[in-house]
C-alpha cells in the first residue's frame, strides 16, 4: 500500500453485498451519504426547453460485432461529448457520473438502459437527452447512426447518421453528427468543432487514448497507463493524452507524487506546456497536481475546491481532494505532544466513502481507503507511522527529505489522531497491538467490501492480504495473494512475494518459504531492504528446520552485501526479534528459540552461530511471556548436565551461554542452580554486568547526563571481568528521524583484548577503564545537522561519586533530544554477547527535561 484529515466519527457498513434499498440501490438506504442531487426516488423533470440542453451520452452498439469496431461502443459517447462540451450553454452529464448511476444499479457499462432505467438515471445525473446510436461495418464502409431521446417523454428528438470508410478517421463524422444534436437544443449554432484540431492529428494516438478511457472507466488502471503512454509515443504533442496519463499514474501509485523522476511528473509538466488547451475540468486537475508536485499543497486543495464548488457531484475530483488532504503531512504543530497534520485525514475518509457509496465499483476510491486504514494499522512496516513534515517546501521532494519531518504515529479511536513516537512506545504493548488492531478491522471490512464490489480487481485481494497479516491470518494471505498476482495489480511483484515468504513461515510450510527467499535472495533489481527481508525470512525457516550452518552462511553473506555496522551476532538477532519491516510473529519467534534451545549442542559446533545463540535468546525472549515455560526451561538444564562432564574452555563458553539464556528465559531458574558449582562458579565470574541499575537521564542546558547506581555488596570496590568483546553499559533513546526509528546510544564502554586479565579495583580503576569510550552515536536527531546515512560519535565525560556512575555529554545532542522530545530513555548492557540477565532486558526511566 502507498504515501503516506475535521474529526468524524467514521461508520463501516455492513450490509451485505446482495442488499438493495428500496429504490433499487445498493446500501446505504439514507440519502445522507449520496451527493448532491441524487434522489432516492424520481422528481419532476425540468422543462422541455431546458431537457433539450442535458445530454446523457449512452454506450453505442456495434451490431456486425466486428471487434474492429468494439472501440466505437464508449468511444462514440467520448467524442460525441468532447465536441458538445466545447458549447457553454449546453450541459453533458460527465462519463465518471454516468458510470457511476450505472454501477450502483449492477446495470453492464457497455449497453444502454432501458426506459425505466434511464429515467431514474436521468433524474440523478441531470441528463434528460438521452443519446445512443449503433455501428454498422460493411463493404469497406461504416454506418454510423444516432438517435436523440427526450427521457421524460420517451420521445424521439431526432436521428441522424453517417458513413464514412472503415479504414478512415471517424472524427469529422462525429463532428458533423455533434452539430445535428446542437439544432435541437435551441441555441444559435456556434463554429463547428473540430476534434483533431482539439486533440491529436493521429488517428491511431487518439483510439490509443480512447482506449486508456474506456479502461479507466473500468478501473483497469495499468491498461489504462499502457494505452495512454501509446497515445503520447504516437503523438509526443497529444496534450489530453499527457493531462490523463498524470492523472493515471498518480492513481496508479501515490508514491509517484514524490518521485521526481515518474511519469506522472513528465506527464503533468507536458500537459500543462501543451500546445492545446485542456477542457476545464481536467485543467483544474493538471493545476492541481502541478501544485502539489511543487509542494504547494494548500493551493492544490484551493484548486480542488474550487472544482468542486463548480460540480459538487463530481466523483473524481472529491477522490483527487481526498488523496490532497492525505498527502498533506505538514504538521500545524511540530512541537505538541498531540500533532496535528494540515491535512484532514478524516475529512478524507468522509469524502472517499461518499465516493463509495456513489459508485460502489471505484476501485481507486477503495484504494484510497485501505492505504488510509493500512497506514494507521502499519501495513508498511509491522508499526503504524506518518512522517510529519515541519514546513512548507518548494517541492515535494524536499517536503519529504529526511530532515524535514519526525515520525508522528496515527492511532485510531473514535477518529484518527496522531501521537509522538516517544508517546507511542511509551504505551504498553497490549494497547499499542489494540489501538493498531481497531484499524486492522476497519481496514478489512472496506477491502471485504471492495472484493464484494470487484471480485476481479488484484489490488482489493491485496489490501485483504494486507490486513489479513496484520490479524494474523497467514492462511487467508496465501490465498488473497495468489489472487493479487496478475498484470494489472497496483503492486509490485517482490512485495506480494515477501508477504507471501512471511506467511509461508508462519504456517509451517519452510521448504516453500526457503525456495521462495532464496529466489528473491537470487532476483536481479530487488531493493535492498527486501533483499534483507527476504534473507531473514530464509534464515527463520532454516534455523526452525535445524540447518544451522546454511542459517548462519545466509548471515554471513548478507552482512557482506549490505556492509552493516553491526557484528553479525546483532545483525541476526535484531532481524528477527525486531517489531518493524515485517516482524516475524511472535509464534514465529517462540518457535526459533525453542529450535535453538532443543539443537543446543549441534549449534555450539557451528562457528559464528554458536557464539550468537546468546544474542539471539535473549533478543527473542524480550517481548514474549510464552518463552518463560517449563519445557525450554528443562531443555536449558539437560543441556548445562550434559556439559558438565566435558572439559576445556569450549565447553566452559558453551556451559555459560546455557546458564546466561536460562536466566534470560526463567528468571526464578537461579535456584535450580544450586547442584552446579561449574556453572556457578562461570557465572560468579561476569556477575559484575548485573550489579548496575539506571539512576537518572536529564537534559539540562546544553548537556546529558545518563547515571547508573552500583547495587553490589561493596559499593567500594568494583570486579571488571577480562571478557573478550568487552562489555558497557548504554542507556539507549528511540526518537523519530524520518520514517524509521532512530537509536541515540549513551554508551560507557570498557573494550578488551583477547589477552586482557580480569582486573579488580576501586572507583577509580572502573572510571579509568570507561573514559576512553564515553560518549554518544546517533543516526539522525532532529535539530541536530548531520549528513544522511552517517553515525557521528560525540565524545562524553565519565565520572564518579559514591555509588553513582555519570556520563555527560555537551552539545547539540541535547538541543536535539529537546526538539524531539522522547519521554523514556531505555538502559541496559552494550553487549549482550558473551552474557545476559540484570540490564541485558532493558529497564526504562523518564527523561527529565530542565
Amino acid at each position: 500500500m502507498r504515501s503516506p484529515v475535521a474529526t468524524l466519527v467514521l461508520i463501516l457498513l455492513g450490509a451485505s453485498a446482495s442488499a438493495q434499498c428500496p429504490d433499487g440501490t445498493p446500501p446505504p438506504c439514507s440519502a445522507a451519504g449520496r451527493m448532491p442531487g441524487t434522489a432516492p426516488r424520481p422528481s419532476a423533470p425540468p422543462a422541455a426547453s431546458l431537457r433539450a440542453r442535458r445530454f446523457l451520452l449512452l454506450p453505442f452498439r456495434n451490431v456486425t460485432r466486428t471487434p474492429a469496431q468494439d472501440w466505437l461502443v464508449a468511444g462514440a459517447p467520448v467524442m460525441l461529448g468532447a465536441a458538445l462540451g466545447q458549447f457553454s450553454e449546453l450541459t453533458v452529464v460527465p462519463d465518471e457520473r454516468l458510470t457511476a448511476a450505472l454501477r450502483r444499479r449492477s446495470l453492464p457499462l457497455d449497453v444502454a438502459p432501458d426506459v425505466d432505467q434511464l429515467r431514474r438515471i436521468a433524474d440523478e445525473t441531470g441528463g434528460w437527452t438521452a443519446v445512443s446510436g449503433t455501428v454498422i461495418a460493411s463493404g469497406g464502409r461504416l454506418h454510423v447512426n444516432l438517435q436523440a431521446m427526450d427521457v421524460a417523454t420517451s420521445k424521439v428528438l431526432t436521428r441522424a447518421d453517417r458513413d464514412i470508410a472503415v479504414e478512415g478517421d471517424v472524427r469529422p463524422a462525429f463532428d458533423s453528427l455533434a452539430a445535428h444534436l446542437v439544432t435541437i437544443s435551441g441555441i444559435a449554432r456556434a463554429p463547428a468543432v473540430d476534434l483533431i484540431a482539439q486533440t491529436t492529428s493521429s488517428p491511431e494516438a487518439y483510439r490509443s487514448y480512447l482506449a486508456g478511457i474506456e479502461a479507466m472507466r473500468h478501473d483497469e488502471v495499468r491498461a489504462a497507463i499502457d494505452a495512454f503512454t501509446n497515445a503520447v509515443r504516437l503523438d509526443s504533442a497529444f496534450t489530453l493524452a499527457w493531462a490523463r496519463l498524470g492523472l493515471a499514474s498518480v492513481t496508479w501509485g501515490p508514491p509517484a507524487t514524490s518521485d521526481p523522476t515518474s511519469i506522472a511528473y513528465r506527464a503533468v509538466e507536458r500537459a500543462t506546456r501543451g500546445t492545446h488547451p485542456l477542457p476545464p475540468r481536467e485543467a483544474r486537475l493538471i493545476r492541481a497536481l502541478q501544485a502539489t508536485f511543487l509542494g504547494r499543497l494548500g493551493a492544490a486543495r484551493a484548486i480542488l475546491d474550487s472544482a468542486m464548488a463548480a460540480d459538487p457531484r463530481d466523483l473524481e475530483v472529491r477522490e483527487y481532494l481526498a488523496g490532497a488532504d492525505m498527502r498533506d503531512f505538514v504538521m500545524i504543530d511540530s512541537t505538541s505532544r498531540a500533532p496535528v497534520l494540515r491535512g484532514p485525514r478524516n475529512e478524507a475518509a468522509r469524502l472517499l466513502e461518499s465516493v463509495v457509496d456513489n459508485d460502489p465499483g471505484r476501485s481507486s476510491a477503495f484504494h484510497w481507503l485501505a492505504m488510509l486504514y493500512a497506514e494507521t494499522a502499519g501495513a508498511a512496516s509491522g508499526q503504524p507511522g506518518l512522517p510529519g513534515l515541519k514546513r512548507d517546501a518548494p517541492s515535494l521532494a524536499q517536503l519529504t527529505s529526511p530532515f524535514n519531518f519526525q515520525l508522528i504515529i496515527p492511532v485510531l479511536r473514535d477518529s484518527i489522531e496522531y501521537m509522538t513516537f516517544g508517546d507511542w512506545t511509551a504505551l504498553p504493548r497490549a494497547e499499542r497491538r489494540r489501538l493498531q488492531m481497531r484499524a486492522v478491522e476497519k481496514g478489512r471490512a472496506w477491502s471485504d467490501r471492495w472484493i464484494a464490489a470487484s471480485p476481479g480487481d488484484p489490488s482489493a485481494h491485496w489490501a485483504a492480504a494486507q490486513f489479513a497479516a496484520l490479524g494474523g491470518d497467514f492462511d487467508k494471505v496465501l490465498r488473497e495473494s495468489d489472487l493479487a498476482v496478475t498484470s494489472q495489480s497496483m503492486t509490485p511483484p517482490v512485495d506480494i512475494a515477501i508477504a507471501r515468504a512471511r506467511a509461508l513461515v508462519a504456517t509451517g510450510a519452510l521448504d516453500r518459504a526457503i525456495a521462495l527467499t532464496d529466489s528473491l535472495r537470487a532476483g536481479v533489481g530487488v531493493p535492498q531492504p527486501l533483499y534483507e527481508i527476504a534473507s531473514r525470512y530464509g534464515v527463520a525457516a532454516r534455523l526452525l528446520q535445524r540447518k544451522w550452518k546454511p542459517a548462519w552462511q545466509i548471515v554471513d553473506s548478507v552482512v557482506a552485501r549490505v556492509r552493516t555496522q553491526q557484528p553479525p551476532c546483532t545483525y541476526l538477532a535484531s532481524g528477527l526479534a525486531q517489531d518493524w519491516s515485517f516482524a516475524l510473529p511472535a509464534a514465529v519467534r517462540v518457535a526459533i528459540m525453542d529450535s535453538v534451545v532443543a539443537g543446543l549442542d549441534a549449534v555450539n559446533r557451528v562457528d559464528g552461530l554458536a557464539e550468537c545463540q546468546l544474542t539471539l535468546a535473549t533478543s527473542l525472549a524480550q517481548d514474549s511471556a510464552a518463552l518463560r515455560r517449563p519445557a525450554v526451561t528443562q531443555r536449558l538444564l539437560r543441556a548445562i548436565d550434559s556439559l558438565q562432564s566435558v572439559q576445556g574452555t569450549d565447553a566452559d563458553a558453551a556451559m555459560l551461554r546455557a546458564g546466561m539464556m536460562l536466566r534470560v528465559v526463567d528468571t526464578a531458574a537461579a535456584m535450580q542452580l544450586g547442584s552446579r558449582p561449574r556453572l556457578l562458579r562461570l557465572m560468579a565470574e561476569v556477575s559484575v554486568l548485573s550489579r548496575f541499575e539506571p539512576a537518572a537521564f536529564v537534559v539540562a542546558g546544553d548537556s546529558v547526563t545518563v547515571s547508573w547506581r552500583w547495587i553490589g555488596s561493596s559499593p567500594a570496590r568494583w570486579d571488571v571481568p577480562g571478557l573478550p568483546g568487552g562489555w558497557g553499559l548504554r542507556a539507549r533513546v528511540l526518537v523519530s528521524g524520518g520514517m524509521d526509528t532512530t537509536q541515540v546510544m549513551f554508551i560507557a564502554e570498557h573494550q578488551f583484548k583477547a589477552s586482557d586479565s580480569a582486573s579488580t579495583g576501586g572507583v577509580t580503576e572502573l572510571v579509568g577503564a570507561v573514559t576512553q569510550k564515553g560518549g554518544v552515536m546517533v543516526g539522525y536527531l532532529p535539530g541536530v545537522h548531520m549528513p544522511p546515512n552517517t553515525f557521528p560519535v560525540y565524545a562524553g565525560r565519565v565520572s564518579a561519586e559514591g555509588s553513582i556512575f555519570r556520563l555527560v555529554v555537551r552539545g547539540d545532542v541535547a538541543e536535539g533530544l529537546r526538539r524531539a522530545h522522547p519521554s523514556t530513555a531505555q538502559f541496559g548492557l552494550q553487549s549482550c554477547a558473551p552474557l545476559a540477565g540484570g540490564l541485558c532486558g532493558g529497564p526504562t526511566l523518564p527523561i527529565e527535561y530542565h
